[in-house]
């Protein structure tokens, strides 16, 4: 009589063994490689993170092949504009590097450096990120010494946020020579060619603040 042969129960790590090694695919899906899987799960966080007011540009550069011919503009001065609009974002973060904040930070930064001191709420509608978001970017921007929390004299119920001294300093210092780059083309500009650009970037602010105003509500029916 010859022995029973012994038969070892099949666990989980045996199915996962045998899956990896297995050339079978489930139906139904398609094999992508690292570089578009790391492309999608950077474009989820950056999705995850919006959600919850922390804003993350990954615009790829226009030599990327992944901008379609329906993305990259045709014209040459589109194309430009474009140019601009990233390098603009691109300075943003290294200003945002330098002071040790991140994009959404910078954002607000940049808002209260214009604007003047502002209260949570209005902040956020700057931002276009809840309350709660613009609290906690407050907290952060707090927090590393850029802005401070204080009552103005001439409103003492509200709080408002207020971008420090230091701060503003050292964002300058970072951006300063771009200024001055910026002014130096300016002065070899004829009268004639500013009153052409000047028309023509009038043109195109009011075309991205068309695409920025919400539309008018819809009047109520008597």
């Amino acid at each position: 009589m010859q022995p029973r042969p012994f038969y070892r129960r099949r666990t989980r790590l045996d199915e996962r063994r045998y899956a990896s090694s297995s050339p079978r695919r489930t139906p139904g899906r398609t094999r992508v490689g690292k570089a578009a899987h790391q492309d999608y799960l950077s474009r989820l966080t950056a999705k995850r993170l919006n959600n919850i007011g922390l804003t993350v540009t990954c615009d790829p550069p226009l030599n990327d092949p992944r901008w379609g011919p329906a993305h990259v503009p045709s014209d040459p001065i589109a194309q430009r504009l474009k140019a601009i609009a990233m390098l603009n974002r691109e300075i943003g973060k290294k200003i945002g590097e330098a002071l040790g904040v991140n994009v959404t930070d910078m954002a607000a930064l940049e808002h209260l450096v214009k604007d003047g001191p502002l209260t949570p709420s209005q902040l956020a509608g700057c931002l276009k990120v809840s309350t709660a978001a613009a609290t906690q970017i407050v907290d952060r921007l707090e927090r590393a010494g850029h802005v401070s929390r204080q009552r103005l004299d001439d409103d003492r119920r509200k709080i408002f946020v207020v971008p420090t001294e230091a701060s503003i300093e050292r964002a300058f210092e970072q951006f300063a020579p771009v200024i001055n780059a910026m002014d130096e083309t300016l002065a070899r500009m004829t009268q004639a060619e500013r009153q052409i650009v000047e028309t023509f970037l009038d043109q195109v602010i009011a075309v991205y603040r068309n695409a920025t105003t919400p539309p008018p509500a819809s009047p109520e029916n008597p």
